[in-house]
């Protein structure tokens, strides 16, 4: 019997799917035979640690903790892949382009491995694989841990004085921003985690990678 991939795909929306066990029955002759089959169960968890920053300043960093568990009985590999998009305060997409890259994503394991490949619409796209196979109740190492926004992205800000001593010394101003088209916008960081059921390399054909991944 041909076994069929079971496929999972989690983004930060956190979707779930099962495989529920079924029970069946075989007859023969007069006789009934109830047979029960447990069938084990397909299902993993994206786990993550973030919380949104109002103030997001060049140069400060951002907690983004990203891992995947699995928490089923069949054995599973991952792989992740990033998507990003900058909307301006109108709502309006902003393309970054230039050769500097605007959020830097700290990646601390060498756990995942990265691949390019090409979409289903024919654009280059990375994948990031975790190396090991996940068993029962294994986590992987975290894919990413931290966001920074680039400390050189330039923001000119227009400064009011609004207090003087008498010496003529500025006591406070207000300063605002007005020039960069980051200044209010959107910083979306989209992370779609997908899993397999491990069959040797079946996920390799699947996936159409060449990335080797492992039992521990």
């Amino acid at each position: 019997m041909k076994n069929k991939l079971k496929i999972l795909s989690i983004s930060f929306c956190f979707i779930f799917i099962g495989i529920v066990g079924a029970t069946y029955a075989f007859s023969r002759m007069s006789s009934l035979f109830p047979n029960a089959f447990n069938v084990p169960t397909y299902s993993t968890v994206a786990n993550e640690i973030f919380e949104s920053p109002d103030d997001w300043l060049p140069g400060r960093s951002v907690d983004k903790q990203i891992s995947i568990t699995n928490t089923g009985d069949i054995d599973v590999v991952a792989r992740a892949s990033i998507v990003e998009e900058w909307k301006d305060a109108d709502g309006d997409l902003i393309e970054n382009n230039s050769d500097m890259e605007i959020v830097y994503k700290n990646f601390p394991n060498s756990d995942w491995i990265a691949e390019n490949q090409t979409d289903e619409q024919g654009n280059m796209k990375t994948y990031y694989y975790y190396k090991y196979v996940l068993g029962k109740d294994e986590e992987s190492s975290l894919l990413i841990d931290y966001v920074t926004l680039n400390e050189d992205l330039e923001i000119e800000y227009e400064c009011i004085e609004s207090k003087k001593n008498e010496n003529g010394i500025i006591l406070s101003s207000k300063c605002q921003p007005m020039i960069s088209k980051y200044v209010g916008a959107k910083y979306t960081l989209t992370i779609k985690i997908e899993t397999v059921q491990y069959e040797k390399d079946s996920y390799k054909d699947y996936w159409q990678t060449k990335v080797d991944i492992t039992k521990r």
